[in-house]
């Protein structure tokens, strides 16, 4: 995008965000589309500025891309997901783990500070703590929002709820089942916590190098 300057970007951006688009990864995927969009034209027309194919280019467009928001949504989750599954498979993940898996089963498990019955309330308790940082983030500081964060965030809370409903459950068993079968759960909670924080950082590192590139 050559013919594109840093100012025509923002433009843009800010354009998506004044048009209700609040997810700054869903605005990212949008401006990167608009953008390539405009260059053509612009290729095409050597006479039209920028402001002047915008203008046409959106009194063509604007309805069916904003209501054609779901394609992005798609393709940053796509995203995200490889990238959840990349850091899951990796050796630093297996690494942390297995650590989990020793500190849990030694220190955790049988010790009179917390009980194997209460040892999955822990993640449940951590992906609330993460949900209520981001929240106070994005409305009381005003930080962006990412679509791609959320809807992984919402599917993380689901699983440990789900995995602290059967803790509930199963709690007259728990104290009488294998520790090295409650810990390993334990830590592949506690892992998929790290994963997704890691990959969320990854996310919000990515959309503010590329902003950082177009300044």
């Amino acid at each position: 995008m050559e013919k594109l300057k840093k100012e025509h970007l923002q433009f843009i951006d800010n354009y998506l965000d004044n048009s209700d688009i609040v997810y700054a990864d869903i605005r990212m995927e949008m401006t990167d589309h608009v953008a390539s969009e405009i260059e053509n034209r612009m290729d095409a027309d050597n006479e039209s500025s920028f402001y002047d194919v915008f203008k046409v280019y959106m009194v063509e467009n604007k309805a069916d891309l904003l209501s054609d928001n779901k394609k992005y949504i798609n393709s940053v989750v796509s995203r995200n997901s490889k990238l959840i599954f990349k850091e899951l498979v990796c050796f630093k993940t297996l690494i942390v783990f297995l650590l989990l898996v020793f500190l849990s089963n030694n220190y955790l498990v049988g010790s009179i500070i917390i009980s194997p019955k209460y040892l999955f309330a822990i993640p449940v308790f951590s992906v609330s703590i993460i949900g209520v940082v981001y929240f106070i983030g994005s409305k009381i500081f005003n930080l962006s929002r990412f679509s791609g964060v959320e809807r992984l965030g919402f599917m993380y809370y689901i699983l440990f709820q789900f995995l602290h409903m059967i803790s509930i459950v199963t709690q007259p068993r728990i104290e009488s089942l294998n520790s090295l079968f409650v810990t390993v759960l334990f830590a592949l909670c506690i892992t998929l916590i790290y994963v997704f924080v890691k990959v969320t950082i990854k996310v919000i590192s990515l959309y503010y190098d590329i902003n950082l590139l177009h300044n």
